[in-house]
């Protein structure tokens, strides 16, 4: 609607807002990561006036020398997270000790980091390692948005995230069995909503 021209990348981490009903928690703001792709110059001064106004806000925010890394470890977290919180029904919590649920994060992130090495972003372990440090500094009792879908008995976003990998896969000839195994799991929970009044 606004045009691409107009728009700055921004990915937003580091927050855990709840929404129950009509009731909203959040103890962390988070960080807004702002930037623009090299080739996009003429968006710098977009990028510049944001700038000023988390200064002036007092907004958290960081700018992305590589917008496009910090896009893709953004993915790489949501697979693992997001996912592995709704397929084994547990809040932040559940993944930040050893056990099942963290491992099928883990594994999961680990889909994304090989496919980003096909499409020139070479995610590595420093990068698996900096979220997995951002996820264990979550609110344990809290939880990420499709733990709230599954509660609510709405349609997650698995089409977004495992979905996301699975094409990439397929375009790549890479196999992502996590994430084929992540979808269709996803998915049955999400055909026993049917037959229940599903929540917007």
């Amino acid at each position: 609607a606004f045009g691409m021209d107009k728009v700055v990348w921004c990915v937003a981490q580091g927050m855990d807002a709840v929404k129950t009903g009509t009731s909203l928690t959040c103890t962390q703001r988070g960080c807004l990561c702002i930037g623009r792709l090299p080739q996009e110059t003429d968006k710098q001064k977009r990028v510049d006036k944001l700038v000023g106004l988390f200064e002036e806000s007092g907004r958290k925010y960081t700018v992305e020398v590589d917008i496009k890394r910090r896009l893709w470890a953004k993915l790489m977290m949501n697979v693992g997270i997001n996912q592995s919180c709704m397929v084994y029904e547990t809040n932040y919590g559940g993944v930040q000790k050893d056990g099942a649920a963290r491992e099928l994060m883990i594994r999961a992130m680990k889909e994304v980091m090989r496919l980003s090495e096909e499409e020139n972003v070479f995610l590595d372990d420093s990068d698996l390692k900096d979220y997995l440090d951002l996820i264990d500094g979550l609110t344990p009792e809290g939880m990420p948005s499709m733990r709230q879908d599954g509660l609510a008995g709405r349609p997650s976003e698995v089409e977004l995230f495992a979905g996301t990998v699975k094409k990439l896969g397929q375009k790549h000839h890479i196999p992502t069995p996590v994430n084929d195994w992540i979808y269709d799991r996803v998915r049955e929970m999400e055909a026993a909503y049917k037959g229940k009044e599903l929540r917007p």
